[in-house]
This record gives structure tokens, sequence and C-alpha cells, in this order.
């Protein structure tokens, strides 16, 4: 029984050390196929990179939202009610270029500077920065500045008082 035992030892461990043996050679080995790399698409889309600079006297002290929209035209944009601006979006949507829905949108608190990098649609010609302030200065919640067709810019957009400006 001894023996029987010592030779099924012996045969399981010739299985085991030949089953290792097998798998670690690389003539049983299945080969892989070449894997491609992939990488990430280089944008080549105009952009608009922006500072937003909020000074100390924002909106009474207080933090406003700001909208940036990309724009075909400005006509609408500029001439629109403050009151029709905010509440009835879709009477601009003749001036927005691309997706009305893909807006850039945040809020902003006094001292503080933001930077955002918009990507431009084809067809965007302006670009228009509108503010959501308590007691706007006249009709300086909003602002539009053409963007040069043929390459990347940079603004700064600044917030003080209750007055929006662009250079």
């Amino acid at each position: 029984m001894k023996h029987y035992m010592k030779t099924q030892t012996v045969l399981l461990l010739s299985l085991l050390v030949g089953s290792v043996w097998i798998s670690g050679c690389s003539l049983f080995k299945k080969k892989k196929a070449p894997q491609t790399v992939v990488t990430a698409p280089v944008e080549t889309r105009r952009s608009v990179e922006l500072t937003i600079k909020a000074d100390a006297t924002l909106n009474g002290g207080n933090r406003v939202r700001v909208v940036i929209y990309q724009l075909q035209r400005k006509e609408l944009f500029m001439a629109s009610s403050r009151q029709a601006f905010w509440l009835k979006k879709e009477t601009l949507l003749p001036d927005i270029a691309g997706d009305p829905n893909q807006t850039l949108s945040f809020e902003i608190d006094p001292n503080v500077s933001k930077n955002h990098k918009v990507f431009l649609y084809e067809n965007t010609k302006y670009i228009g920065v509108a503010v959501d302030f308590f007691r706007p200065d006249g009709n300086l919640w909003r602002t539009v500045t053409e963007i040069n067709p043929n390459k990347n810019s940079m603004f700064q957009v600044s917030v003080q008082g209750s007055a929006v400006s662009i250079k």
C-alpha cells in the first residue's frame, strides 16, 4: 500500500511539474496579435482662452453667474432686454453658433480669477459674455467681441462692480 501511495504521489508531482513547465514554455503559448496603440486625436478646432477676473466690488460683494456664448451673429444678443435674455433664451437661438445647450456657464466670487479654454464651432464669429448681476450698470451686464477666424485667441474678461467688459 505504501508503495502504491508513493507511486501515486510521484505521478501527481510529475504531472504538476510537467503542466507548470508546459505552461511556461513559449512553444506551447498562444502568440498574441500585435496591439495597436491608439492616441488621443489632436484638437484641430480653433479655440479661445478666457481669463475671467472678478474684483472685490463684484455685485455688491456677492457671486454672480457668468455665461459664455459662441455667436454667429451678435444682433439679438446685444438687442434683447435683460429680462428676455435670462427668461426667454430661445430668442437668442438665431445668433448662437453650434449647440445652444453647450454654453459655458459658471459662478464666480469676488476677488477670484478663472481660466477657461473654449473650443469653437466652425461658424463662431463672436464670443458673448453675459453676467447675471443683482443691479446691472445699464446694459453693461453683457458684452461681445469678434474673434479672429484664422487663429486661436486669448481674452481678458473683467467683471467689476455691476459691469462686464472684454479685451
